[in-house]
């Protein structure tokens, strides 16, 4: 089955379709392709907002190009760099829990489900287009980033052999919550 159709696939049981993916044991080379794919439609969402702040910006510095370019830096090198960290510490969370997993799986874990998101974030964006209500902006943002958190928490727990998806989706949330704030109070200080 080619890429797209296995990510339309995916749709029917996030479980199902990580095991359809672990069962073919990919190298690091398709791990990596998985998460630049993730990026690249990631990038190609935020160009319409990028755009937007140009245009409406009185600051002179922030054109197209450089926003543009500045953002993609960012995602091809940084936003993959963080998706390797994020992917290392999941692991060692859930070996903390007994995962049975390993750091590939937990890669692949992270990738494909950043990978079965990104082409509905790109719907999603696309919409924003004709409908610019705030609250249709927000809830689009809020809806998505579930949508993501329980996939990969799904696919988590099939990489690392737990039974529960959703407990796995909110020690997730709660962990990398704590990091987020724990960053956020050393920023301050």
């Amino acid at each position: 089955m080619t890429l797209y159709g296995e990510i339309l696939r995916a749709y029917r049981g996030f479980g199902a379709s990580m095991r359809r993916q672990l069962e073919q044991n990919p190298r690091e080379e398709k791990l990596l392709l998985y998460a630049v794919l993730a990026a690249f439609l990631g990038f190609i969402a935020r160009i319409p907002g990028l755009i937007y702040v140009a245009q409406n910006s009185e600051n002179q510095e922030l054109t197209i190009a450089n926003l543009i370019g500045s953002n993609f830096v960012t995602t091809f090198f940084y936003g993959l760099i963080m998706l390797y960290i994020i992917a290392s510490v999941s692991h060692l969370i859930a070996k903390i829990f007994k995962g049975a997993g390993s750091f590939q799986d937990a890669r692949l874990a992270l990738f494909w489900a950043a990978l079965v998101i990104a082409p509905l974030y790109l719907v999603v964006v696309a919409l924003r287009v004709v409908i610019t209500a705030p609250d249709f902006i927000s809830l689009s943002n809020l809806a998505i980033g579930i949508l993501f958190v329980y996939c990969w928490g799904t696919c988590l727990s099939t990489a690392e052999k737990f039974n529960g998806a959703l407990m796995t989706s909110l020690s997730i949330v709660t962990v990398f919550g704590l990091i987020a704030f724990g960053f956020r109070v050393l920023v301050l200080l």
